[in-house]
Parts: C-alpha cells; sequence; structure tokens
C-alpha cells in the first residue's frame, strides 16, 4: 500500500501527517483518522506537499562467506566445551572444521592471487611520438619563414617532423 507523507503544515494537519492510499475510492486519507482525503492523483503529482514514504530495503541473504566464519567459530567453541568437559568431540565435527578451514585457505590465496595480478595501467599516451625541443623550434621557424602566423607551411606539425627526418 502506497503512503505518502506531508511536506508542509495545513490549517489543521501538521507536516509529517501520513496519509494511506484507499485503492477503492482512488484517494488518499490521513492514517489517523479517514477524515481527510486528497485524490489520488493530486497527491502523487504534488511533490512540493507530499512525498512518497521511503520504504527500507528487505534483509537479503547472509554472504557464503560470513555464514562460513560464523559456523567454524561455533565448531571450533563445541569442540573446545567438550574437549574442557573431558567428552568425546564427534568426529562429523572434527571433518567440518577441516573442511571450512580448507575453505578460508583457499579464500585467502585466491585473494592474494589477486592482489599480485593487478597491473599498472599503461601511459594513455604511449602511442604519441615524442618530439625534442630542436624539432620544435625548426617547425615554427619554418612557419615564420612561410609566413603563416599561427599556422604550419606543411598539412601537420607530424608531417613535416616526417619530411624533414
Amino acid at each position: 500500500m502506497k503512503t505518502y507523507i506531508l511536506q508542509k503544515d495545513l490549517p489543521d494537519i501538521k507536516a509529517g501527517a501520513i496519509f494511506k492510499l484507499d485503492p477503492d475510492k482512488k484517494m488518499y486519507f490521513l492514517a489517523e483518522s479517514k477524515v481527510y482525503g486528497y485524490p489520488e492523483k493530486f497527491v502523487e503529482s504534488t511533490h512540493e506537499w507530499f512525498k512518497e514514504e521511503e520504504k527500507p530495503m528487505p534483509l537479503g541473504v547472509k554472504p557464503l562467506w560470513l555464514h562460513n566464519e560464523d559456523r567454524l567459530r561455533m565448531v571450533k567453541e563445541s569442540i573446545g566445551r567438550y574437549q574442557q568437559g573431558s567428552h568425546a568431540v564427534p568426529e562429523e565435527w572434527i571433518e567440518e572444521r577441516k573442511e571450512l578451514e580448507t575453505y578460508f585457505k583457499i579464500r585467502a590465496m585466491s585473494e592474494i592471487k589477486l592482489q599480485h595480478s593487478y597491473k599498472e595501467p599503461q601511459a594513455f599516451d604511449a602511442h604519441i611520438p615524442k618530439y625534442s625541443e630542436s624539432d620544435m623550434r625548426n617547425c615554427f621557424s619554418e612557419a615564420r619563414k612561410a609566413n603563416c602566423f599561427g599556422g604550419f607551411k606543411h598539412d601537420t606539425f607530424t608531417d613535416y617532423i616526417k619530411k624533414n627526418t
């Protein structure tokens, strides 16, 4: 059910009042009393007066690694209690502890591999040829000789360098 919150005070209703939709009547009514009602289209289109109530995200599933971490802790604690009480520890618990410890060793190794496989990106301008200061001076002096103020005698600077090297 859609719910909207009043943003500004009205003469007899304070800001923060909650309005809920009555789908049969297609009207939003004040949740406390159902006395005050506003048409559905009006409430949903006047955002300066009414704001839709944000619903929190539903709780999801606990990540597997976190579940396994909790389970390993519980198994270790249970084994410790049994050993302190001089009771025989069930073989299933020992097997489960070994499996969970192996799981975390493999997980740690894969994280280490990921960290070492990262490479720094190459420079973005690696494909651009590098010109010396004398190349630049020669190019500008050629442009000056050709009376091309602000431009080059050749099509591009790169063409000039190719022709003169």
